[in-house]
């Protein structure tokens, strides 16, 4: 449930910067943007999701922890990234790691939390 919501953090960051980019180029939010949004989004939630499959595949087969693996996953995914929109390749190689690492501390943290209860009990 953690990592899910780690690639959705960059959702509406993405959003809001096609909205600015529309308002300095002065057009309208009309159909096109609307269905450019989209798009954006669609990319966005790609990116996110191949970085944290990757990051998760580092930790597991290297066995490297959270910050380290993300890292290797922004250093392997930085040209398909770079080959999509300006302001995905922000979103998915600055924010998304950033929440990974804080959502897979708050992970661990609780995972050990509940283990502290189930062994009083």
């Amino acid at each position: 449930m953690i990592h899910p919501i780690a690639i959705l953090t960059g959702l509406p960051l993405a959003v809001c910067g096609a909205l600015i980019a529309l308002r300095v180029f002065g057009m309208e939010l009309d159909m096109c943007g609307m269905v450019g949004i989209i798009m954006l989004i669609g990319v966005a939630k790609k990116n996110g999701i191949m970085m944290v499959d990757f990051a998760l595949e580092e930790e597991r087969s290297r066995g490297l922890n959270s910050e380290e693996s993300i890292y290797q996953a922004c250093l392997i995914r930085f040209r398909p990234v770079t080959m999509t929109l300006f302001l995905s390749q922000i979103m998915t190689l600055y924010i998304t790691p950033v929440f990974y690492v804080y959502f897979d501390e708050l992970n661990h943290w609780l995972t050990s939390r509940s283990r502290k209860k189930e062994e009083k009990i």
